[in-house]
């Protein structure tokens, strides 16, 4: 690859390197950042939805341990007379059933009462008798009348919550129009697309799942047995046209008998009636906002309804909501429950923005990312589970990836910055040592040809005219003089450079260093056409400074040198060396001022610079190397001073401040 010789091209071709090389490093860099990010985003999404498969479990198992307890009550105690067994005695006698408490005596959520409907249809509860309202009006006491009161009231609210259901459909005859879930703001992409990408880690945890479910699953059965129940009078049977459970042999070997019980009150006492019989496991139907479970008990070939209402709002709170708040997803997502489509609740934890149907909140208006839906175990099994969070949350490795990131951003940036800091100085530095040694070979080319001409002119005796070889000597003495510094300057520059150099300071007074540099300046700038004009303080102090003589000299030397390149064109053609004392801050300062344009402010920061020139290469006309200046710093940090610039009007002055002694010193020459 063939780079361009100007330092601007080779700065350019610097930085197109440097983006190829970071582009190179950050495109593979952010397909792993990519790669890696998925991974964890699945990890999260895994982690989360083995969480909602583990509540999922949970609650079917908290309704399936709460349904136990009723499946496990026999056919007699949905009536409100029961048949009680004595282990001691031989008979049985017809007692009060425990569901004719008040309240219930049941554990599940939201209870609301018991109820049966006999072959013929007719309602009956367990919270009072089975006669007539007339009939337990002229009847002797068995409740008081405030009691009496509310039991009635809550058989016909189980009355009237049992009509609305219809329990030969699939649907109930009465569902108040719910909130749909379909419209809510869903974003079911991940969920579908991590669903179909599961893997074989994932399928596993599913099984487990799966077979647990059919453990649950398989706990609920039909069950066969002889049931001893109280048949009053004009209580019958109904033949129904739904399907027999029972072989033709088991209903001809249903025998009922009655058997003496004991008397209740004055009430016509129940008879004791025994029977084979099977019963159903529960089913579920939602009306309005209740829940209705029932089963379908068949006794001979008559069969009844028995079964329970729930609060539907209560029921789903401490079944789900709770246990849906104990796990990791109860503080950062939202669990939605529908039936068949019908948003019914939605939980969130109490910091938690709550996702309201139609609200216009922000919690509502965002897209809510599903993390697992699943319908529940039967009776739920219309009842579907949906798990939401408004951003998926970010895991501890996520937190260390994105730390690990910021810092190879950084230093990725600081490196490829130094790299081009470090190019472009070398660039530079390169262009200077390249102007250097340009400039270095014309000033020493330019004065060697002319002390060559003038000296074959005089060598010949061309020049016969005294006054002009008076003229030729002195030009061969000013360019001898010009290349001495020149190669001075060069070889200080060359000792400063190469070992560190420290200097023999001695103390001299102001005055005595002024006598001892103008002496050796004035015919450098009287040879350039100027005149030298020296300033002292009237009141001159006798303080003195350390320093070196041969260091100063050419320090005051450079800066003389400099100040007649660049004012030769000035129309003041005058040099003021001389100091200035500062009591106060105990300083000496020794300045040299020209009257020539003076430097802009954009070089003031550069002319200090090694190899530094004002202006550009190809048409400068002032005469130099870059090194004098530069030098001149030198020299004054090892003198532990101070050196500066600043324009005047006209012109430009540089000063070189030294810290005093306050002690009188004789110095050395």
């Amino acid at each position: 690859m063939k780079w361009s010789r100007t330092p601007e091209a080779a700065q350019r071709n610097l930085v197109f390197g440097l983006l190829g090389f970071v582009l190179a490093l950050l495109i593979p860099l952010g397909v792993i950042l990519s790669r890696v990010y998925g991974e964890l985003k699945a990890n999260v999404f895994y982690r989360y939805q083995d969480a909602g498969g583990e509540l999922a479990l949970r609650i079917d198992e908290r309704i399936a341990t709460l349904l136990q307890t009723e499946e496990a009550r026999t056919f007699d105690q949905y009536s409100f007379y029961s048949v009680g067994e004595s282990q001691l005695l031989p008979e049985k006698a017809v007692g009060y059933s425990p569901l004719s408490s008040l309240p219930p005596p049941s554990t599940v959520p939201g209870m609301v009462g018991y109820f049966q409907l006999g072959p013929d249809g007719r309602f009956e509860s367990p919270v009072l008798p089975p006669f007539g309202d007339s009939f337990i009006e002229n009847a002797p006491p068995i409740f008081e009348p405030t009691e009496l009161r509310k039991r009635q009231e809550l058989k016909t609210k189980l009355e009237r919550t049992v009509a609305s259901a219809n329990f030969r459909g699939t649907n109930p005859r009465s569902v108040a129009p719910s909130k749909k879930i379909a419209e809510l703001n869903l974003d079911t992409a991940l969920f579908e697309r991590e669903q179909r990408g599961l893997s074989k880690k994932q399928d596993e945890s599913v099984t487990q799942q799966a077979l647990v479910i059919n453990d649950l699953r398989n706990t609920r059965k039909t069950k066969f047995g002889t049931w001893n129940y109280a048949q009053t009078i004009g209580q019958g049977a109904a033949n129904m046209a739904e399907p027999d459970l029972l072989t033709e042999q088991e209903r001809r070997q249903t025998k009922p008998f009655p058997t003496e019980g004991m008397s209740v009150g004055k009430l016509n006492q129940p008879k004791i009636m025994s029977s084979t019989g099977e019963i159903d496991p529960f089913q579920l139907l939602r009306v309005n906002e209740h829940l209705i479970f029932y089963r379908k008990a068949w006794i001979g070939n008559s069969r009844y309804i028995q079964g329970f209402v729930v609060v539907s709002s209560a029921f789903l709170e401490q079944t789900m909501k709770n246990l849906f708040l104990t796990t990791t997803f109860g503080g950062v997502g939202t669990l939605l429950i529908a039936h068949r489509g019908d948003l019914l609740e939605s939980y969130t934890a109490p910091t938690q923005t709550s996702l309201e149907f139609g609200s216009s909140s922000a919690a509502a208006t965002s897209k809510q990312i599903v993390i697992f839906r699943r319908n529940l175990l039967a009776p739920f099994q219309d009842f579907e589970l949906v798990l939401t969070v408004a951003n998926l949350p970010i895991g501890p490795e996520v937190r260390v990836i994105d730390m690990l990131l910021l810092i190879m951003s950084a230093v990725l940036v600081v490196g490829s910055f130094g790299i081009y800091r470090l190019g472009a100085c070398q660039i530079r530095l390169a262009k200077q040592q390249t102007d250097f040694v340009s400039a270095v070979s014309h000033e020493l080319k330019t004065p060697l040809t002319s002390i060559r001409m003038y000296g074959e002119l005089l060598r010949s005796g061309w020049v016969t005219d005294e006054e002009k070889k008076r003229s030729y000597y002195d030009f061969i003495y000013a360019e001898s003089e010009r290349l001495s510094r020149l190669i001075a300057n060069v070889l200080e520059l060359a000792r400063l450079t190469r070992n560190s150099v420290a200097l023999e300071l001695q103390p001299y007074t102001a005055s005595e260093l002024l006598d001892l540099v103008q002496s050796k300046i004035r015919t450098q700038v009287e040879a350039a056409g100027f005149t030298l004009e020296t300033s002292t303080p009237p009141d001159a102090l006798p303080e003195t400074v350390n320093t070196e003589t041969d260091a100063f000299s050419q320090i005051i030397i450079n800066l003389v040198d400099n100040a007649l390149k660049f004012s030769k064109d000035a129309e003041r053609k005058q040099i003021i060396l001389g100091y200035r004392s500062d009591a106060r801050a105990g300083e000496i300062t020794y300045f040299v001022r020209d009257f020539g344009p003076g430097v802009s402010r954009e070089e003031q920061r550069k002319i200090f610079t090694l190899f530094y020139r004002a202006g550009n290469e190809l048409t400068r006309t002032t005469p130099g190397t870059g090194i004098g200046l530069a030098l001149v710093q030198q020299l004054a940090s090892l003198m532990n001073a101070n050196v500066s610039m600043r324009n005047q009007s006209p012109g430009a002055e540089f000063q070189l401040t030294f810290k005093c002694n306050h002690r009188t010193g004789v110095g050395k020459a």
